[in-house]
């Protein structure tokens, strides 16, 4: 995959059940031919570090995985506009919130406790690999580095899989990989959709910066 990483496919996101399941980890994951016909292969989703999941990791102790995590503000704001996608896809939103109406919803999911609960949900994951068996199987990096150093940190994950890949080929990742490229269509994809981020796309470094208003930033800080 390496010599054209755009064509790489991670495990979809779609269990057979028809719904989205990446909250949770099978423990039959391993079975699934996805994974006994190509090994290798690599499971990307949302996954809390529960007492289940982590078990399941310790029972495929073969396995290697990362932990990417992202300035919570900022992440807040990317999940805020996700969210809007949502309500676009189901044809909830014809018109982009003005400024005014963004805060306010804001506010109102700041204060819904999904902040909260995305707070906990990384700090449990860091825990949970120094006070488990996994930390020289696993590895964390940041959204932050992965942008503004994407070779040094692309050459960790790849130590960390075994890949020994010269600086050539970390480029050639990167540029299929990057926020800014849709790696089907090799497309910049940084936000025209004012549906979905009405204040600009949320991929850059600091975009809580342009989305949040001074009592958006203190109800963030009170949580």
């Amino acid at each position: 995959h390496v010599d054209d990483p755009a064509s790489f496919r991670g495990y979809p996101a779609y269990w057979r059940l028809g719904r989205g399941h990446d909250w949770d980890l099978r423990a039959d994951i391993g079975a699934d031919p996805m994974f006994t016909d190509q090994p290798g292969t690599i499971y990307k989703g949302h996954i809390p570090p529960t007492q289940k999941n982590l078990r399941i990791l310790d029972l495929y102790h073969t396995s290697r995985y990362l932990v990417c995590i992202r300035d919570p503000r900022d992440q807040a704001v990317a999940h805020f506009c996700q969210l809007l996608r949502r309500d676009r896809n189901h044809g909830e939103m014809t018109e982009p919130l003005t400024e005014a109406q963004t805060h306010e919803r804001l506010d109102d999911y700041i204060s819904s406790g999904t902040v909260l609960e995305s707070l906990l949900f990384m700090g449990k994951w860091l825990d949970a690999r120094l006070t488990s068996s996994h930390e020289d199987r696993s590895a964390v990096i940041t959204y932050e580095e992965l942008m503004t150093e994407p070779t040094a940190t692309l050459r960790r994950i790849a130590d960390l899989y075994g890949m020994d890949l010269d600086d050539d080929a970390l480029a050639r990742v990167w540029g299929a990989i990057s926020p800014n490229t849709d790696r089907r269509f090799a497309i910049d994809k940084t936000g025209t959709d004012r549906l979905i981020y009405p204040l600009g796309w949320t991929g850059e470094i600091g975009t809580h910066r342009r989305y949040f208003s001074t009592p958006n930033a203190e109800a963030f800080d009170r949580v």
